[in-house]
């Protein structure tokens, strides 16, 4: 069975009616150019050839850097390449057309001819102020920023998502590379849906960054569309959002003049029948009589010519309300007849399942959609790699803080590195199991001046301190509580306590009612500081002075000769521990 040849399309009229008036309405710029400029040059014909030339030479040198910064050239280029000799014809036609029309137009070119000299230089004074104005700006600008001295200020680590291999920490771009290299050669197989799924955190972003990376490097192939549904969350019509970009993304690097009327007329028929009302009348606009599919096909056909696919990679899904991923999911199923498309989407189905009634039926809608499905996750070794040593590599220094603020808080790195590398490190994955979660951490240690602290002077645990700024960080209700109760000398329900004739050390009854309340993390946390079991303390004749110093669970007097408090000298913004002088005494300071 012979299967039937599709019909040959319509061609874009609006298409060629635009390049007929682009020509014809040049053509007759540069007639009244010319009648204007006629005159002028006339009453300056007695002005030294050297002025004259410096006044060209200005002139054409502005606008040259108004176009290079414009990216005329490249556009120019552009158009170029597409070699669309039939547009190129269509303009000849215009100014050919316009030469026919110069009989009608004898009335409008008369008064030109006889108009003031000095009106052609005040025209002149106009256009480049007018291209000079933004140039000045962006020098103005450049020129403020090197000359203004820089104003101190504290230095954190931003969230952003990495955009170079350079700045990959947790090395993922071999599994990018991997990736990019299955989308790219999946072009025999039309409308596949690739997923990543991923917890929050692990940086999906920045593994699509880089896989954009190697999709760049096959620009004759490909066209890579970002499609950020949360910016457009509020928008009735997601599909006609999702074209929209599509087809903004293909004309930045085509010339393809004929997309844009044929995403215009599928924005209107998805849109439905307009009213409008005029006079007191309601008029009813129907749509044309197009289907999607027509409309579809008609921008497919657009793609195929320029032999080029498209992968659109929606992003940041699992941030949506669930009736807005539903409607991001149809509208991308409607564009499925893209037969040049293939799509990414970046999710983490917890989060999904987790927003739904029914956590089973959103899997399994989700299985619906995503064709092939790639896990993304971060290895512990990764995080421990990079707080041991790999923060230290030129590629991989965090440009924003000073070298030696980073080398102060290794220490804490490295104890931070060793609780990754024992035998606790899954519980502890919850709160530090990505690098945006270990920039925060960063940022909480620099936010309290931590490398101000003598280390070496100090006499606390540092696995304490961890756990401290955890609780701050994740659960700051809970952690008041312990200020509110274990500061300015107060020993509460958090301490252990030594009874009277026994030597081994006990929790309260509070504290084992309120593990019982919390969360398994919190709860967690809580063991690892104040838990008598959990720290294997022993008997109270058998600890050390050390251990008494330095643990934040002896709070209040479980010895005489030892005072080791969470003591509160301002705001409980900050914790930091300090240590003063040869004191016998180390105290958890809130700062």
């Amino acid at each position: 069975m012979t299967v039937a040849k599709p019909a040959m399309k319509m061609p874009e009229l609006l298409v060629f009616a635009k390049s007929l008036a682009i020509g014809f309405v040049g053509t007759e710029v540069w007639h009244v150019a010319f009648y204007l400029s006629e005159s002028f040059a006339l009453s300056i014909f007695y002005v030294p050839l050297w002025e004259k030339t410096i006044g060209i030479v200005s002139v054409l040198l502005l606008c040259l850097i108004y176009l290079i910064n414009r990216n005329a050239f490249r556009t120019a280029a552009r158009i170029g390449r597409s070699l669309r000799l039939d547009l190129l014809i269509a303009i000849g036609i215009g100014i050919w057309t316009n030469k026919l029309a110069s009989l009608w137009l004898v009335n409008l070119h008369e008064p030109l001819k006889s108009v003031d000299p000095r009106f052609a230089p005040t025209l002149l004074v106009l256009f480049c102020s007018i291209f000079l104005s933004p140039l000045l700006q962006i020098l103005f600008q450049n020129f403020s920023s090197r000359t203004k001295p820089p104003s101190p200020q504290r230095y954190f680590i931003t969230d952003n998502e990495i955009s170079d291999e350079n700045e990959d920490l947790l090395a993922s771009k071999s599994q990018a590379k991997s990736f990019a290299e299955a989308v790219l050669d999946s072009g025999s197989h039309p409308g596949l849906v690739f997923g990543v799924d991923g917890p929050w955190g692990v940086g999906k972003t920045s593994f699509i960054n880089l896989a954009q990376h190697y999709w760049k490097q096959a620009e004759d192939r490909v066209i890579v569309c970002r499609f950020e549904p949360l910016r457009y969350a509020s928008e009735p019509d997601l599909a006609d959002r999702l074209i929209r970009d599509v087809t903004t993304a293909i004309q930045k690097t085509v010339f393809v003049p004929e997309l844009r009327p044929a995403a215009s007329r599928y924005s209107r028929l998805i849109k439905g029948k307009a009213d409008v009302s005029f006079l007191g009348f309601k008029i009813s606009l129907e749509p044309s009589q197009e289907s999607i599919d027509d409309l579809l096909d008609d921008i497919d056909n657009v793609l195929k010519n320029i032999s080029k696919r498209v992968i659109i990679v929606i992003d940041d899904l699992d941030r949506l309300d669930p009736k807005t991923i539903n409607n991001v999911l149809f509208s991308t199923r409607r564009t499925f007849k893209l037969s040049q498309a293939n799509y990414v989407l970046c999710y983490d189905t917890e989060v999904i399942a987790g927003n739904q009634d029914e956590g089973s039926r959103a899997r399994e809608f989700l299985e619906k959609f995503v064709t092939i499905k790639f896990n993304l996750f971060i290895d512990s070794s990764n995080l421990r790699d990079f707080l041991r040593r790999d923060w230290k590599k030129i590629e991989n220094q965090l440009s924003s803080i000073p070298s030696d603020t980073m080398q102060k808080l290794s220490e804490i790195f490295t104890e931070l590195a060793d609780i990754l590398d024992g035998d606790l490190a899954a519980n502890y994955l919850p709160i530090v199991g990505d690098l945006r979660k270990l920039k925060r951490f960063i940022n909480t240690l620099l936010l309290m001046q931590m490398e101000r602290t003598d280390f070496g002077r100090t006499d606390f645990n540092k696995r304490d301190l961890i756990n401290l700024i955890f609780l701050h960080l994740n659960y700051p209700g809970l952690f008041r509580k312990i200020y509110a109760e274990e500061t300015e000398g107060r020993s509460g329900v958090f301490s252990i306590r030594n009874e009277f004739g026994k030597e081994e050390f006990i929790n309260t009854n509070e504290f084992k009612e309120l593990l019982k309340e919390e969360n398994q993390v919190a709860t967690f946390l809580l063991k690892q500081l104040f838990d008598v079991t959990t720290l294997e303390l022993g008997s109270s004749s058998e600890i050390q002075e050390e251990t008494l110093r330095s643990r934040a669970c002896f709070n209040g007097k479980c010895l005489p000769k030892v005072n080791c408090s969470i003591h509160n000298t301002r705001t409980p913004s900050n914790i930091y521990p300090v240590s003063k002088g040869s004191q016998t005494s180390s105290k958890w300071r809130i700062n």
